[in-house]
Formats: C-alpha cells, sequence, structure tokens
C-alpha cells in the first residue's frame, strides 16, 4: 500500500516527506479492526507534527492519519451499534 511518510522531523515538509510503498496490514485478529483508507488529507497538525512540534515515533513514520472506512474485524461486532 501507499502511504506518505517523512525521513526526519523538524524540516521543511516539501524536503522531507515522500510517497512510499508499506506492507500491507495482516488479517485483524480478537479485538482489532482493519480500516481502508480512502483518503488521508494533511492538515495544520500534521504539518506542525513534522515540523517537531510534537512528540512521535521514530523517524521515518507515516503521517496523514485521518479519513477512514471500516473494512473488517476480528469478531462479528463490525457493523453492529
Amino acid at each position: 500500500m501507499r502511504a506518505l511518510q517523512i525521513s526526519a522531523y523538524g524540516g521543511d515538509p516539501l524536503n522531507i516527506l515522500e510517497l512510499v510503498d508499506i506492507p500491507e496490514p495482516g488479517a485483524p485478529g480478537t479485538g482489532e479492526v482493519l480500516i481502508d483508507v480512502e483518503l488521508a488529507p494533511l492538515n495544520v497538525h500534521d504539518l506542525l507534527f513534522m515540523r517537531g512540534y510534537f512528540g512521535g515515533p521514530p523517524a521515518p513514520t507515516v503521517v496523514g492519519n485521518e479519513g477512514f472506512r471500516p473494512s473488517c474485524s476480528g469478531r462479528s461486532w463490525c457493523y453492529q451499534r
């Protein structure tokens, strides 16, 4: 699958952001949910995150973590309210 990833924190987003191929996640286990991401916009929070204003996982890391649609789950309750 494709994802936007930063190579380092604190730089100009245009210089540290790249589109990469990463492995597909495996099937969800009990109590887990797998989601399909149709659109993952970058917003002001993402830009501040890339510039290092917030803590985060070690780089490289994926950014743009909003916007999803349920796909399947490890249990049948995924589509029930």
